[in-house]
């Protein structure tokens, strides 16, 4: 037989080959060579047989180990993007909301403007609701520019003790208004953190009182 040529090549006179198969597959064959002439005989061959058996047995697990790491990987994997697309989900879910509440709180604030007739002491008070659905805040605070007194007319609306820094109808110099140094640095507005309210509270008394009345965060648009 051809197959056999290779082994006769190499000196091999007696060859004697297992097969190594499981309950549910054949794995291969296992052989047994001598350069010599042997008799194997059924004792031996029995013996063979145990030992194939238990390489099969090896091979088996071993083909197993390695399936279901595999499926373990593959697992975690799915796991993992499910994790991606259920963490994208709520994340597009609070967008939509967020969206949602920022039109509802513009339409309700148009619906202001027309139910107050552009009257500033009712129409902020009513703005300044609307947006609460929607940014959340403790105070809002609009500063109007007087161009004849050249200073800011103060209109604040807020809850609980955070809006008795900046009480409405106070007025306040440009050289006094916080808002002014923030919008020259930062035209289009910028949120102030704690540290730069701290840094600002020496020259500004406004400031100071925000910070007295609990307020961390500032922020200022035009």
């Amino acid at each position: 037989m051809s197959t056999l040529k290779p082994y006769r090549d190499r000196g091999v006179r007696t060859l004697i080959w297992l097969p190594l198969s499981s309950r549910k597959q054949r794995l291969g064959a296992i052989g047994f060579g001598s350069i010599e002439p042997k008799h194997y005989d059924d004792h031996t061959v029995h013996f063979l047989e145990q030992v194939s058996g238990l390489v099969a047995q090896a091979i088996n697990n071993l083909l197993m180990r390695q399936a279901l790491a595999a499926e373990e990987e593959q697992l975690r994997a799915l796991t993992a993007l499910s994790i991606q697309l259920s963490e994208r989900s709520a994340s597009t879910l609070r967008a939509l909301h967020e969206e949602r509440s920022g039109l509802e709180a513009v339409l309700e604030i148009n619906a202001a403007l027309a139910a107050t007739k552009l009257d500033l002491k009712q129409m902020f008070p009513a703005i300044a609701k609307s947006l609460s659905r929607a940014v959340a805040h403790n105070t809002a605070v609009i500063n109007l520019w007087n161009e004849e007194q050249r200073n800011y007319l103060v209109f604040a609306k807020g809850s609980g003790e955070g809006f008795e820094f900046a009480p409405a109808g106070m007025g306040l110099s440009s050289e006094r208004a916080f808002t002014t140094r923030v919008l020259e640095r930062f035209p289009k507005g910028a949120v102030v953190r704690r540290a730069e309210l701290d840094a600002a509270a020496p020259r500004f008394e406004v400031v100071r009182n925000a910070l007295q009345a609990g307020i961390v965060c500032w922020c200022a648009v035009p």
